[in-house]
């Protein structure tokens, strides 16, 4: 995906028109599912101490499971965008593509975060956290791509794959952070002590 939408080779030139959009779309289509997300939340009337520590209890399980403690398994799909669906213009497969990676559920989704954050705005209902999280995260995944045109020429393949190297870095990242979050969830929203 990420070589059709800023191809290899020194030199090479990279339209940056498809880059944005892909950026803008998974952006667009997160915040639009943390905000459907939120909104069901606050609907469903969900907000409660229990709620939030059955979150808590979550995040922090999957926190471990991101740091390699324990085997949990991820809610994904093996399901990829068709090349047929990308290939005939590189505006309209990066659209594409920003709204099947920007959902968080129409395609593999290699860490537990994203489940951890669409859990926290459906308890919470806030809706303006669900648009601007949600956002957030459709930003996150675009930032392999956002790396590499920023690097228009000057990256070789190896560098573009070496994005992909810091996969065991970012899981621990989401591991601690999700951690983080869990405990934060069970002392302040849940009541728990410890």
């Amino acid at each position: 995906m990420i070589c059709t939408i800023t191809p290899l080779g020194e030199g090479a030139r990279i339209d940056r028109t498809p880059v944005v959009m892909y950026c803008a779309t998974a952006a667009w289509t997160a915040a639009c599912v943390g905000l459907a997300v939120s909104l069901l939340g606050r609907a469903s009337a969900l907000s409660t101490s229990t709620s939030w520590l059955v979150v808590g209890v979550l995040m922090l399980a999957y926190g471990l499971r991101e740091l390699g403690f324990i085997r949990l398994p991820v809610p994904s799909r093996r399901w990829q965008v068709p090349a047929e669906w990308v290939s005939r213009n590189p505006v309209e497969g990066a659209i594409i593509w920003g709204v099947c990676l920007g959902s968080g559920v129409l395609v593999y989704m290699p860490y537990a975060a994203f489940y951890g954050l669409m859990a926290w705005l459906f308890v919470s209902g806030e809706a303006l956290s669900g648009l601007l999280l949600g956002s957030a995260y459709g930003l996150g995944r675009s930032c392999p791509v956002l790396v590499r045109a920023l690097r228009a020429g000057s990256a070789r393949q190896s560098e573009t794959i070496s994005l992909y190297g810091w996969r065991g870095i970012w899981h621990q990242v989401h591991g601690l952070m999700m951690g983080a979050l869990g405990a934060f969830l069970l002392v302040a929203k849940a009541g728990l002590s410890f």
